[in-house]
């Protein structure tokens, strides 16, 4: 994925899973199952018990059904601040108004979206967030 990203050349992937109407212009780079807070039953529950739910990676948004079938989803462009945990298989992203945790096998993708988004191809090479997904990088 981080490579058909930095490239510019969109995956075949559809966005059926979610459900989601594509904007023209509009590519769906991937998709992926993460668990999300805002999908959390009770205030306390722990990530691991959070329901995995799926998300859309755009070229302009990160979106997913949540368990409950409301979809939730922010454009790229109103992202303000993130942060990238790939060991823990966790990231945080922060919109003008609200705060999304996903945690999971699928958060690392989300991550490297994020990054991408920020950063550029550059970001992929260079953010330490991203140093356990490098051959060889200790960070």
């Amino acid at each position: 994925m981080a490579l058909g990203l930095g490239l510019g050349n969109p995956n075949l992937v559809t966005p059926y899973a979610t459900g989601i109407v594509m904007s023209p212009g509009e590519d769906v780079c991937a998709e992926t199952w993460a668990r999300c807070n805002l999908d959390q039953l009770r205030f306390d529950q722990v990530a691991s018990n959070w329901p995995a739910s799926c998300w859309a990676i755009t070229s302009a948004r990160l979106i997913g059904r949540l368990g409950s079938g409301r979809l939730a989803g922010w454009r790229w462009e109103s992202l303000t601040a993130y942060q990238v945990d790939i060991r823990r298989e966790q990231v945080e992203l922060h919109m003008a108004d609200e705060r999304a945790i996903f945690h999971g096998p699928g958060a690392v993708v989300i991550g490297v979206a994020a990054v991408w988004r920020v950063h550029g191809f550059v970001g992929l090479l260079e953010h330490p967030g991203l140093a356990p997904l490098r051959a060889g990088d200790k960070r």
